[in-house]
C-alpha cells in the first residue's frame, strides 16, 4: 500500500456471541487514494535492470546522486537528448526501496491534481518527468514541489523531478536540489549496448569505430544511439552470415533514410483514419492524445472521408492506433514518434506525394 494509513470506527457496537459454537471476527483494511491524487505508474524492475546493464553515466551524475541520497529529492536538468530520463530511472533503481519505483503520471488535460504528497508511501521512489512541461504548467508545479519534497522526506522516500531545460530561475529552496548532467560519450554508449547484445566487437572494434564513430559523435540524442544499437543487432540477427560492413550499412540505412521508411509505412497504413492520425501526429509533435484525436477527426471530415459507423466499443483504442503509426506515449502523456526528425519526414512525404493536402 502506498497511501497514508488511517483508522476509522464506524459503529459503537462490537461482535457478540449469543449462542454456542465458535465466533470469527474479521477486520478489513482499505487503502483509498486521497482525492485529487495523480495516478502512479510502476516502472518495471525488469526494464530497469535491462537499462542499468546498458547505462553509461553522464557527466555530473555523481553529484546528482549525492543530492538525491542526502536530501531525498533531486531536480535533474540537462539539454534534450542528454539522457535525463534514463539517468533518473537508474538513480532510483540504484537506491533501492520496498517496492518498484513509480512515475507520477501527468494529466494530459493539464490538471496535475494534488502534487502535495498525500499519496506518498513509506520508502517510495518517485519520478516526475516535467521535461516538456509548458511554462505555465512548470510554474504551477514549481509552487507545489516544496510540499512534495517534504512529504517524500518525512516518509523516507526519494523523488527525481526532470525539469524543463528552459526553466527560469528556481526558488532558493529548490535551487539547492538542482543538478545538471551532460551527455556521455556516444561511442561509449553504443559500445556498451552492443556488448550487452553479444554483438561481435572484440575482433572488429577498429573497423566498427571507423564506420560508426561519426554517427554517434555529433551530439545525437541518447535515444537515437540506443535505436542504432537495436538496428545493428537486428541486421546481424536477420543476416548472420553477412559482413560487419553489411550490418552497419543496413543499420545506418534504417537510421538515416527516414524518407524511405515513411514511404514504406504509408504503403502499410492504408486506412484513412490511420493516415490522418499519422499526419496530425507529424503536424503536432508532442501533442496530447485528445488534441491528436480531435485534429485527425477534423481532417477526415475536411477531406470528405466516410464516417466510421461502428459503435465506439467496437473500435480500436487510441493506444493501438498510436502504435500502428510507429508513435508512443511518453510518461508525461504526450505522443511522439520514437525517432527524431521522423515527424519532419512524414510532413515532407505528405506535401510531396499528396499535393492535394
Amino acid at each position: 500500500m502506498s497511501g497514508t494509513p488511517s483508522t476509522g470506527v464506524h459503529g459503537a457496537t462490537g461482535p457478540l456471541n449469543t449462542g454456542i459454537g465458535d465466533q470469527h471476527n474479521h477486520f478489513h483494511y482499505h487503502d483509498v487514494a486521497p482525492p485529487g491524487a495523480p495516478p502512479l505508474r510502476p516502472l518495471a524492475d525488469g526494464h530497469l535492470r535491462w537499462l542499468y546493464l546498458r547505462f553509461v553515466p553522464p557527466f555530473g551524475m555523481h553529484t546528482a546522486e549525492d543530492v538525491l541520497t542526502k536530501t531525498g529529492s533531486l531536480l535533474l536538468d540537462g539539454t534534450p537528448g542528454s539522457g535525463r530520463n534514463a539517468t533518473a530511472r537508474v538513480l532510483l533503481h540504484r537506491i533501492g526501496g520496498p517496492r518498484a519505483p513509480r512515475g507520477i503520471v501527468i494529466d494530459p488535460a493539464g490538471n496535475d491534481g494534488d502534487l502535495g504528497g498525500a499519496y506518498v508511501g513509506e520508502g517510495d521512489r518517485l519520478l516526475l518527468d516535467l521535461a516538456e512541461a509548458e511554462p505555465s504548467r512548470w510554474t504551477a508545479a514549481h509552487e507545489r514541489l516544496p510540499a512534495l519534497h517534504q512529504a517524500v522526506q518525512e516518509r523516507g522516500g526519494h523523488l527525481v523531478v526532470i525539469m524543463p531545460h528552459s526553466a527560469g530561475r528556481l526558488s532558493n529552496e529548490l535551487a539547492a536540489h538542482r543538478r545538471t548532467i551532460t551527455r556521455p560519450d556516444g561511442w561509449a554508449v553504443l559500445s556498451r549496448a552492443l556488448r550487452c547484445d553479444d554483438f561481435p566487437l572484440a575482433d572488429h572494434m577498429e573497423e566498427l569505430a571507423g564506420l560508426l564513430h561519426a554517427q554517434v559523435a555529433n551530439g545525437r540524442p541518447m535515444r537515437e544511439i540506443g535505436h542504432l544499437a537495436r538496428l545493428l543487432d537486428e541486421a546481424r540477427r536477420s543476416a548472420p552470415r553477412k559482413s560487419l560492413a553489411s550490418w552497419c550499412s543496413t543499420g545506418l540505412a534504417g537510421l538515416h533514410d527516414l524518407g524511405a521508411r515513411v514511404t514504406a509505412q504509408f504503403g502499410e497504413v492504408r486506412q484513412g483514419p490511420a493516415r490522418a492520425l499519422l499526419f496530425t501526429t507529424a503536424m503536432l509533435p508532442g501533442g496530447r492524445p485528445e488534441a491528436l484525436h480531435a485534429a485527425s477527426e477534423e481532417l477526415l471530415r475536411h477531406v470528405g472521408h466516410p464516417a466510421d459507423d461502428r459503435p465506439l466499443l467496437e473500435r480500436e483504442d487510441f493506444a493501438h492506433r498510436i502504435d500502428e503509426i510507429g508513435a508512443s506515449h511518453r510518461d508525461d502523456g504526450k505522443v511522439t514518434f520514437d525517432t527524431a526528425d521522423y515527424a519532419a519526414a512524414v510532413r515532407t512525404h505528405f506535401w510531396t506525394q499528396l499535393p492535394g493536402m
